[in-house]
């Protein structure tokens, strides 16, 4: 008797855990059903990372809770199940108008323990909720996050055409102006050479070197854009100077 009375007190050890952690639990509850409410109505990306930011705290709350409580529930479960199986040990014989211990500790201890559990349960089963929660948020907040790169990608692609656009433009100018100025400087020249006497027509020479000018100039500058894509090459090293015979 004195066994089975201790067991019972230990096993309601777990009681005020259990008061203490239900109005937790359904502060928690409510608090998940607001995020899903809010997550229903979220049109922005700081609005799911506010969601996101306060869906964790939560559960790391509960999960806090639910590993303290753990270890107490189950013990309480233990000793619950030890009681059962000394009072069938003892094979009471019922007296009429006298209650057996079973009886006593049917109405006493069953419905202590059954409250435990439900809260037991009552945890698990709303950690299972946060963590679809959890799950359904974070890929909701990964898919704007993949939209938003999408977005930045397809500006970055767009800004590098205009700026090849831009660098075919400057060097269609640069070839240009440069063919000018050499048909400008070849041009003088001739003229120079024709006041020395040298029979030349300046500008039937210049108009006839236009077409080698200017595809001298594109091969040029082509030739330095691909130097300058590749890199420079190395330098060949320096062949090392041979060594004085003794």
């Amino acid at each position: 008797m004195l066994e089975i009375d201790t067991y019972r007190m230990m096993a309601l050890l777990a009681l005020p855990v259990a008061r203490e952690s239900q109005p937790v639990i359904r502060e928690a509850e409510a608090a998940l059903a607001a995020i899903s409410g809010e997550l229903a109505a979220a049109d922005s990306p700081e609005a799911e990372r506010s969601l996101l930011e306060r869906l964790t705290r939560l559960s790391a709350r509960i999960e806090a809770m639910a590993e303290a409580d753990n270890y107490r529930f189950s013990a309480s479960a233990a000793y619950f199940s030890i009681i059962r199986a000394r009072l069938q040990e003892l094979r009471e014989e019922r007296i009429e108008g006298v209650p057996t211990l079973g009886e006593f500790m049917e109405r006493r201890l069953v419905p202590a323990m059954e409250f435990c559990e439900s809260v037991r349960r009552r945890q698990h089963e709303l950690i299972e909720r946060l963590s679809r929660t959890d799950s359904l948020l974070r890929t909701r907040v990964t898919m704007t996050q993949e939209r938003y790169n999408s977005a930045i990608l397809a500006s970055l692609n767009k800004r590098a055409e205009l700026q090849l656009r831009l660098q075919h433009a400057v060097e269609g100018f640069s070839i240009v102006a440069i063919s000018y100025y050499l048909l400008g400087v070849l041009g003088y020249g001739l003229k120079a050479l024709g006041k020395l006497g040298v029979p030349v027509e300046a500008e039937l020479a210049t108009g006839l070197a236009l077409p080698l000018v200017v595809g001298a100039v594109w091969f040029a500058v082509r030739r330095a854009q691909r130097a300058l894509h590749r890199g420079h090459p190395p330098e060949d090293p320096a062949p090392a100077p041979a060594a004085a015979s003794s």
